[in-house]
């Protein structure tokens, strides 16, 4: 077995095609995060995308897509906006973690959406996390079925809203997907007010991920494409979703709505018409991305279990690394929350421009 390390921009067309070719061969990698075309995207709008290219005899077997935050630290492609990773390659690809970090002259990877059954990676899980899904494959009214047989009363719910709100605002429009810029203009702006209202870093600020969302409105095939959705009632923007869409996956990422028809939860409604128009999309699970909201619970049909770590070639980072989490676990948990969330905020907010930037 033999690894490389390359610039995104040396990977050549046989190694592309091996890559697809991969992803196209497992289901628990159909993710549009671990398409090559999110990588080049991201590669496109970014200086520092790399590749671990693992091969044996010849024959490219796994790739790794990362961007180098310093010279010796690794992140996956996508950082904070990725939610999902792994190695995309052979179904029982074995391979050293430590070695892989080497071969590419890093002493730390830090993941936090890891697909949980790449076992190597399995010693230096801190947390494992689920990621809900809807599962559509036999229909929406066979996903609307089995969720009534569990007791479930939210998209009963969702679904009376969807009336009340054709009802009193005109009838409801979904546009399946549309690359108008200026819905993605809007879906951003009212995305980055929503972010300052709740105190949470604006991605947005940064200007490779407004770059990355325009680029992706230009990828538009079943294989993989940007995936900018809208709901009109009558002639009023209520909604808005971008994400993205590999083979029978479609990923619900960026969802927002006018704060005007916030009665109406039309940002669930948007859902709901999604999951209504997937089967004549030939799309069979729409992932909900990780954490387990309310509506996410009451919603979905199944999880997928995604880690959060670091390998780490510093045993003495590593140990600090897990005795901070130790600690915020226990604070979180004793009466020191409350006087600590001023500050525990600060921290975050800065560690997520670092990531962002």
């Amino acid at each position: 077995m033999e690894i490389e390390n390359l610039n995104c921009s040396q990977l050549t067309i046989a190694h592309w095609e091996a890559w697809l070719h991969w992803h196209r061969d497992s289901d628990h990698l159909s993710s549009p995060f671990l398409h090559p075309n999110f990588t080049q995207a991201v590669n496109a709008v970014r200086n520092d995308v790399e590749v671990a290219v693992i091969s044996e005899q010849g024959e490219h077997i796994g790739f790794l897509p990362y961007q180098r935050k310093t010279r010796s630290a690794g992140k996956p492609v996508g950082g904070r906006l990725s939610d999902y990773q792994a190695i995309i390659g052979r179904p029982d690809l074995s391979f050293c973690p430590k070695d892989l970090l080497r071969s590419c002259r890093l002493t730390v990877f830090d993941f936090d959406h890891l697909l949980t059954n790449q076992t190597p990676f399995k010693p230096y899980h801190s947390t494992v996390d689920d990621s809900p899904y809807l599962d559509l494959s036999e229909g929406f009214e066979s996903y609307k079925e089995k969720l009534h047989k569990t007791g479930v009363s939210e998209l009963k719910q969702t679904l009376r809203k969807e009336r009340k709100m054709e009802r009193e605002l005109g009838p409801l429009r979904l546009e399946w997907m549309t690359n108008d810029p200026s819905m993605l203009e809007q879906l951003m702006s009212w995305k980055s007010d929503q972010y300052h209202a709740t105190g949470v870093t604006d991605v947005f600020s940064f200007a490779w991920t407004g770059k990355l969302l325009h680029s992706l409105l230009n990828y538009n095939q079943q294989e993989f494409s940007g995936a900018l959705s809208v709901l009109f009632a009558g002639d009023l923007l209520v909604a808005t979703h971008m994400g993205m869409r590999s083979r029978d996956t479609l990923h619900w990422w960026f969802p927002t709505y006018n704060p005007q028809f916030s009665q109406y939860s039309p940002g669930r409604v948007l859902l709901a018409k999604l999951a209504q128009a997937c089967p004549n999309e030939s799309v069979g699970r729409i992932d909900l991305g990780r954490g387990m909201s309310s509506y996410k619970k009451r919603a979905m049909s199944g999880v997928i279990t995604v880690a959060q770590g670091a390998v780490d070639l510093k045993p003495m980072r590593r140990a600090v690394r897990e005795g901070w989490r130790t600690t915020r676990k226990w604070l979180k948990e004793s009466p020191l929350h409350a006087p600590a969330r001023g500050p525990a905020k600060m921290a975050k907010r800065l560690r997520n421009w670092v990531e962002f930037r």
